[in-house]
């Protein structure tokens, strides 16, 4: 059993290192390269398309979610509104983004496609001017944005917009989401890290770790994988 251990852990440290440092062994098969056209899984893929998707744009346009980027943004008045208990409301409409973005793709579903295309302008009107995009702390608690990046909820936030982005850019090729996410990307990463002039915190959920990863893939500049490997060897000590 201990050898059996042993062997586990070393290939999960050999999978890190050949990802984080410049091997790239093991990649993602492209989307284009899969086809499921029957079976369980195309039958899954059919409700989330016709009935899934539907039903959280649905909700997302309740109170919070597309409010507050609305609000943010300028189109509405008020202040912060809170649609779930944890004020987690942005992370919803990234996931709303990102999966409408591929299952548009994967049905050739172009109003679906379209439609989120114009969300993701009502979510980028709210990005402030040096990359910031978190509708809670930016309509309220100020003092504490991006000074405990663990509380709140903004390196989730960041990490799902990054991973909304990505879809986003690979479906339409427009980089309007992409260089939104790599302003804020970019903020974080002038903020937090090694070195005594910076923050030295890790998020309070693991998620961006994976997507600045991601990102490094999509620009190839390294500095999101040093901020991603700082990420998880500081949570780690």
């Amino acid at each position: 059993m201990e050898i059996k251990k042993c062997c586990l852990f070393t290939t999960i440290i050999f999978v890190f290192q050949t990802c984080l440092f410049g091997q790239y062994e093991i990649q993602s098969v492209p989307k284009e390269k899969v086809d499921i056209t029957d079976g369980f899984w195309f039958s899954r893929l059919m409700t989330n398309h016709n009935a899934t998707i539907p039903h959280i744009l649905n909700n997302i346009q309740g109170p919070g979610y597309l409010q507050n980027f609305k609000i943010a943004g300028g189109y509405d008045k008020g202040g912060f509104v809170n649609g779930t208990a944890n004020s987690s409301d942005d992370i919803k409409v990234y996931k709303y983004l990102e999966a409408a973005a591929y299952s548009g793709a994967l049905f050739d579903d172009k109003e679906l496609i379209a439609h989120t295309d114009a969300l993701w302008d009502t979510v980028l009107a709210a990005q402030q001017t040096d990359g910031y995009l978190c509708s809670r702390f930016i309509l309220g608690e100020e003092d504490r944005k991006m000074n405990r990046i663990g509380y709140g909820y903004q390196m989730y936030a960041a990490g799902h917009l990054i991973e909304a982005a990505i879809a986003h850019y690979d479906v339409t090729k427009d980089r309007k989401a992409i260089d939104a996410a790599i302003r804020f990307a970019d903020l974080i990463d002038s903020l937090v890290g090694p070195g005594d002039e910076k923050i030295q915190d890790v998020p309070g959920h693991q998620n961006i770790e994976l997507a600045l990863i991601r990102l490094f893939h999509v620009t190839l500049n390294e500095k999101y994988l040093k901020l991603s490997k700082f990420f998880i060897e500081e949570r780690g000590k």
